[in-house]
């Protein structure tokens, strides 16, 4: 059956798909032009139009990229008028489509301030029965608007994304940002539905920060590209008490507190919290990270789910540290996930894989950085040296008695270790034979290893797979996982 014969109900199906569908192109770019979807479609026939006019929620998502701003002549230049008469009459057409939808706003061009206006934000002050569920919101114009304005769709706000981009835009009024920290408008401490908040660039909290969140209200925080000191994370934490989920991402390394009597051993508890994501971008083995930073200092009595990046390894001290939090907080370990960027991929672990003896899924993952030309060159690394920590010499399992679900993606690895492992565990008393394995990559250079390893693995571990294993092999677009979930409808990343 050919595309334009389908039936409207399976054609508004795959419109859904194509406009709320996110992946990286083969060469790692971004493809802006995905967030004029719904336009494209309604302008390919007469049929296509017609669904996409009587389906409101292909134009719940409004988003910079789909405007450039023209400024108006004069010496002024005010960002507050644009000349970009059709820009502004898609917005209005957008929302007359969205009928009374709730909306995705994303009122952020990452620190590009002279791409954008304050237009879109303007046109939505004014429609005031479209509610806002999410906004992603960049400080280039963050202080454009007068949010007064906007009480009715902050009022069901749940998702705040916040870029710190402000030293980019010469138009923000100076008076109302410190030169250090990032100050927040005063109507976000009334937002009442508001469970997740992410802000990117982090460098310190201010006054502004503290008193502009109602953080008591936060289940999920995350700091991308936090620059600040472990103070601040603490600070934080003793806030925001709901707290369930916390990605803390630095750029640098990271000193313990100046004052360790502030915060002495566990003193700072997050009672609910269920998931930490601890990440490092450029901290090199004699620097400081946040594991042996922040870890001492707290305790998590309900943390199930733990996923660490560090650059270039985890070492022997942040093994102890991190049991050390464990046994501090009695609490029980069942997910974790240990990532690595553009290091090679040779974590000793051993210390820690004995004592996560409650660890039932377990994710060994490759982060391929798009950026950077030697990731291009070579996406995946071996996890070789990880694997051999599970088996002994004399063929016993070591190490992680429950585990259940095993998973690799971007890693290569030897198929008779990964046999030999699964293996160990189908009879030994003491442990749990693993039920699920998962095989993953990104790119089409490294999919083509999956037939291999399919092709082996199902033939030797045909008795297995009888009793119950389940193999995975696909192939990933991106990965939305964990924390970094909640903000996705948020994230351009494609």
């Amino acid at each position: 059956m050919k595309v334009l014969a389908l039936p409207n109900d399976i054609l508004y199906d795959v419109f859904l798909l194509i406009t709320e569908y996110k992946q990286i192109s083969d060469d790692g770019s971004k493809d802006w032009e995905r967030c004029l979807t719904p336009w494209n479609l309604s302008a390919t026939c007469k049929q296509w139009r017609t669904v996409c006019l009587n389906s409101p929620r292909l134009w719940t998502k409004l988003h910079f990229r789909n405007h450039r701003c023209i400024p108006t002549k004069g010496p002024a230049r005010s960002r507050d008028t644009c000349g970009n008469s059709l820009g502004l009459l898609r917005y209005y057409l957008a929302l007359d489509r969205a009928k009374d939808r709730s909306l995705i706003v994303n009122a952020s061009v990452e620190g590009r301030a002279h791409e954008c206006c304050a237009s879109m934000l303007q046109i939505l002050s004014f429609r005031r029965r479209n509610t806002w569920t999410a906004l992603k919101l960049g400080t280039a114009v963050m202080f454009m608007v007068p949010w007064t304005r906007f009480s009715a769709q902050l009022a069901t706000l749940e998702t705040l994304d916040v870029d710190t981009y402000f030293h980019v835009n010469s138009q923000i009024n100076p008076d109302s940002l410190d030169s250090q920290f990032l100050n927040l408008p005063q109507a976000f401490a009334d937002l009442e539905n508001i469970r997740a908040v992410r802000i990117g660039g982090l460098i310190g909290a201010s006054p502004s920060l503290l008193e502009h969140l109602p953080w008591i209200q936060l289940q999920v925080v995350s700091l991308h590209r936090y620059t600040g000191t472990s103070e601040t994370i603490m600070l934080l934490l003793q806030l925001c008490h709901n707290l369930r989920s916390l990605h803390l991402h630095c750029t640098d390394h990271l000193s313990p507190p100046r004052d360790m009597t502030s915060f002495p051993l566990g003193s700072v508890i997050a009672p609910f919290l269920e998931a930490l994501e601890i990440e490092t971008a450029s901290v090199v083995a004699s620097s400081s990270g946040p594991i042996m930073s922040i870890l001492p200092s707290i305790s998590t009595p309900k943390l199930t789910c733990m996923r660490i990046n560090v650059r270039p390894d985890i070492n022997l001290a942040d093994e102890q540290t991190i049991v050390g939090l464990l046994r501090r907080s009695s609490c029980h370990l069942t997910h974790l996930e240990l990532e690595i960027a553009w290091c090679m991929f040779a974590p000793v672990t051993d210390f820690l894989l004995r004592e996560l003896k409650d660890l039932r899924a377990c994710t060994l993952s490759y982060r391929i950085d798009w950026d950077r030309q030697q990731d291009r060159a070579a996406l995946y690394d071996c996890a070789d040296s990880f694997l051999e920590q599970l088996i002994a010499k004399d063929g016993s399992p070591i190490g992680l008695p429950r585990l259940e679900r095993f998973k690799l993606r971007n890693l290569t690895f030897e198929p008779a270790l990964l046999i030999q492992i699964v293996e160990s565990r189908l009879k030994k008393e003491g442990f749990t034979a693993i039920s699920a394995l998962d095989v993953e990559f990104a790119r089409l250079e490294e999919v083509a290893r999956l037939a291999l390893y399919r092709s082996i693995l199902s033939e030797r571990l045909a008795p297995a797979i009888r009793g119950g294993l389940q193999i995975t092999f696909r192939s990933i677009a991106t990965t939305r996982e964990g924390v970094s979930r909640h903000f996705s409808q948020l994230d351009d990343e494609r």
